[in-house]
């Protein structure tokens, strides 16, 4: 027999699921949290770990490319150099002494032209910077325009007088245009300010004899050097003026005071000349 079913039919219970929604509920709560707490967290070691970085960056030693460019320029290494002081010059927007020291590069690369541009420009910077101005003295000089040339000079020596050899240069530019007065005036100052400035003395000497006033230039040598060697000096100073019998006679007292002085048997021998009158060059003579 088949039981009857009940009319009072018992109804599945529900507990369980109602408990397991808040469960639920709860659970999804908790995920969403533990997300934003681990982007909150990553935020901010990205943002210390840049902050770390930014800092090291500042502490890692920079290349100092002005100093570098100055024992190059000092080491007559100009090509090199300006390639430093192109990365110096954005480093530090262009300051005087960038430019300076590029003047002084495409001097020695006879790139006159540059030169003045670039003691310019050092000048736009700092119109009183003395050494700039000698270095657009000197870069219009070898271009040809002397009479800028000393204008620039002039106004170095007026920024810094006891530079002597800001003098010299004024005073050498003097003697190649012929005006030995001022020539020697600069000169002499410029020695009077250092004395074992040699480019001045032989300049002066060399002022001295274009003068006709030979034994001044001669004991202005003998002072500085030895007799022999003054000698010969004294002989470039003679062809300077084109005076070929008087510089062979002083060839000839040299090799007679130093037979080794190679500068005054070389100097002889361009003019196929020897050290004894009337004697063959040894490099002449056959075998």
């Amino acid at each position: 027999m088949i039981p009857r079913e009940s009319k009072h039919r018992t109804t599945p219970p529900i507990l369980p699921v109602m408990l397991l929604l808040p469960a639920l509920l709860a659970h999804g709560c908790a995920v969403r949290n533990t997300s934003s707490q681990e982007r909150q967290l990553a935020a901010m070691i990205q943002k210390a770990s840049a902050q770390n970085e930014e800092k090291r960056e500042k502490e890692r030693p920079q290349a100092n490319h002005l100093q570098l460019a100055r024992e190059l320029v000092a080491k007559g290494m100009y090509r090199v150099a300006l390639v430093q002081l192109e990365q110096a010059r954005d480093a530090e927007k262009g300051g005087c002494e960038v430019f300076h020291l590029m003047g002084r590069c495409h001097l020695g690369l006879s790139e006159y032209h540059k030169a003045v541009e670039s003691f310019r420009k050092a000048l736009e910077r700092d119109a009183g910077h003395a050494p700039s101005h000698n270095g657009l003295g000197l870069a219009y000089d070898l271009s040809g325009s002397r009479e800028l040339a000393w204008k620039a000079y002039g106004r170095a020596i007026e920024l810094d007088p006891a530079r002597a050899d800001f003098h010299n240069n004024l005073g050498f530019s003097k003697l190649l245009s012929g005006r030995y007065p001022e020539a020697e005036r600069h000169l002499r100052e410029s020695l009077s300010l250092r004395p074992d400035l040699e480019a001045a003395a032989n300049n002066l000497a060399l002022c001295l004899a274009a003068q006709g006033r030979y034994e001044e230039a001669s004991a202005l040598l003998k002072a500085r050097a030895s007799a022999a060697a003054a000698a010969n000096n004294l002989g470039v100073l003679h062809d300077v003026n084109g005076e070929r019998e008087a510089a062979v006679e002083c060839y000839r007292a040299a090799l007679n005071l130093d037979e080794t002085l190679r500068d005054a048997r070389e100097n002889l021998a361009q003019h196929g000349e020897s050290p004894q009158k009337g004697k063959p060059d040894a490099s002449e003579e056959k075998p």
